[in-house]
């Protein structure tokens, strides 16, 4: 046995401050110096995960982060030198959850490559990934494998406050929907919490947990669609689904 192992007690001790610093938007483990140049204002970062090429869907969520105290985190707006695969790692550790924007422009195998390594860095983290799509956009077929929930986004926002999924913005995605009404909220080893009305239901149709039919996939994950769309494609394998079931 090590007689130098930390106590519970300083363990607990320690975690605690190790989230702080992440909730914080500090950069921790990066021997980096472009890495640690980065900073941001806000409570909260989330890592975008994205095609450069998309620049609706770039377009769209810098306008909803430029209204709020989260930033979303754009990797290649940085010019970060190369190589990348530890940088990333490094950078969403100090990332509060993933956003990836599905685009037609991800069906490219260098983009999808870097997607799906991404994801699997925010999944061995142990990050929320939030998938989002614009249904009125050619689908694609990006794969998300471990998307924690899928949602409709439209085109355009007008009025960033009254958006329907704000306060999954505002609380850097930590947030976990489990039904219409609550959100399940865990922080570190805290005890979880319960927040209401997080998806406004008067600008989504369907929205609940579901589990993808598919026997080779079985993908269970939290999906609001917009109103007057009845069908999806789950995130994990791309099979077409019913908003009804």
């Amino acid at each position: 046995m090590n007689n130098t192992s930390s106590t519970p007690t300083q363990s607990a001790k320690r975690e605690e401050q190790v989230q702080g610093r992440i909730l914080q938007g500090r950069i921790l483990e990066s021997k980096s110096s472009d890495i640690e140049k980065i900073t941001q204002s806000g409570s909260y970062r989330i890592f975008i995960t994205h095609s450069q090429a998309d620049t609706e869907g770039k377009e769209f969520f810098q306008k909803i982060f430029s209204q709020t105290n989260t930033a979303g985190f754009w990797y290649s707006d940085h010019k970060i030198v190369p190589p990348h695969s530890e940088k990333i790692i490094n950078t969403m550790r100090t990332c509060s959850s993933v956003f990836v924007i599905l685009s037609p422009e991800m069906e490219n195998p260098y983009t999808t490559s870097w997607v799906s390594f991404e994801i699997g860095v925010a999944k061995a983290l142990g990050k929320n990934v939030w998938v989002f799509e614009n249904p009125e956009r050619p689908e694609n077929n990006v794969l998300v494998p471990g998307a924690d929930a899928y949602i409709h986004r439209p085109a355009k926002i007008n009025n960033v406050e009254d958006y329907g999924y704000m306060k999954i913005i505002n609380t850097g995605g930590i947030i976990l929907p489990k039904s219409m009404s609550q959100i399940r909220v865990t922080v570190g080893h805290a005890k979880p919490v319960l927040i209401n009305n997080v998806l406004d239901p008067n600008q989504f149709g369907h929205i609940g947990n579901v589990t993808c039919g598919n026997k080779k996939c079985k993908q269970s994950f939290f999906r609001a669609t917009l109103k007057g769309f009845d069908s999806y494609k789950c995130p994990a394998c791309r099979q077409p689904m019913r908003a009804k079931n």
